[in-house]
């Protein structure tokens, strides 16, 4: 999904330029012959690339580091409540 969004992204300046000159072939051709049209398509599928290869692992990071995190506020809270209620209340013998 994210690279084929960016590829259709990359090409919708060409596409829209060809509908203003009409749509003919010859048209098409001359456009897909300029080294701009291609180095926006390509920079906008490398983007899309970029961003399906980098942006999952970042966020599995955030998400590690949160529920690391999570889960030491729980064991300080549980340290807390066995302070306050005994080695019981977190299953343990006295």
């Amino acid at each position: 999904m994210t690279v084929g969004a960016m590829n259709l992204v990359g090409t919708l300046p060409a596409a829209l330029t060809l509908w203003e000159k009409g749509g003919r072939i010859e048209q098409a051709i001359a456009l897909l012959l300029q080294p701009q049209t291609l180095m926006i398509a390509y920079v906008a599928a490398a983007f899309g690339w970029a961003i399906y290869f980098y942006v999952p692992p970042i966020v599995a990071g955030m998400m590690v580091r949160r529920n690391e995190k999570r889960l030491k506020d729980i064991e300080k809270r549980q340290q807390e409540l066995v302070r306050k209620w005994g080695p019981g209340i977190a299953g343990q013998k006295a």
